[in-house]
């Protein structure tokens, strides 16, 4: 179960519309965003679950010397052979992706494309790249993998909505903890289907 959570005032509450917007906004945002970090990196310890590149027999690929355009290849084909799949995303911090559209050639061209006409789709070697918030990704650590046939998320129920004002001094303060979460698992069908790119 993953949950987010915020304090609002009690006169809030009566605020329909203001509580719709802050719940399919705001709180539905954060919680895909933690989400988001648990299916990359979660532990698999209560209460969390068990991200793609954490799994035992996961693949990796460090950066070294290489390019890193050469580096993400290399992932690429980790997922392709020793996984035995076939890659469909890279995976990318926001920074990580900004230093990839900023290399150029030594004339000063942009390897990745004109900055007046970025592409509306951005990928690498034909995969569509996902750009990570922060939150859900560390700088310098990517990932290549075969998320749509070797990974699934089973949801057990929807969105659920809880309030409270149990949450420590709220009671005396007539603040409430708004709350929103998920009862959900990851399954990895195969580890080696996945390759954790370092040093970037």
């Amino acid at each position: 179960e993953i949950q987010a959570w915020i304090p609002v005032t009690r006169p809030f509450l009566a605020d329909n519309e203001g509580m719709q917007s802050l719940i399919t906004g705001r709180l539905a945002t954060q919680l895909d965003k933690i989400i988001s970090k648990e299916l990359m990196y979660g532990t698999g310890t209560t209460p969390h679950i068990w991200g793609v590149t954490v799994r035992t027999n996961f693949a990796s690929q460090a950066k070294g010397t290489d390019p890193v355009f050469d580096t993400i290849l290399k992932a690429i084909d980790d997922v392709a052979v020793a996984g035995d799949a076939t890659p469909d995303a890279v995976v990318l911090h926001p920074t990580d992706w900004m230093n990839i559209v900023l290399q150029r050639t030594v004339d000063g061209i942009y390897i990745m494309g004109n900055p007046g006409n970025p592409p509306a789709s951005p990928t690498l070697w034909g995969l569509p790249v996902r750009v990570t918030s922060t939150v859900a990704a560390a700088a310098g650590t990517g990932c290549v993998g075969a998320f749509r046939t070797m990974a699934q998320i089973f949801n057990n129920g929807g969105l659920v909505v809880e309030a409270s004002t149990e949450h420590s001094t709220y009671f005396t303060e007539r603040k409430i903890a708004l709350a929103v979460s998920r009862r959900l698992t990851a399954v990895n069908y195969r580890p080696t289907a996945f390759s954790k790119v370092t040093g970037l």
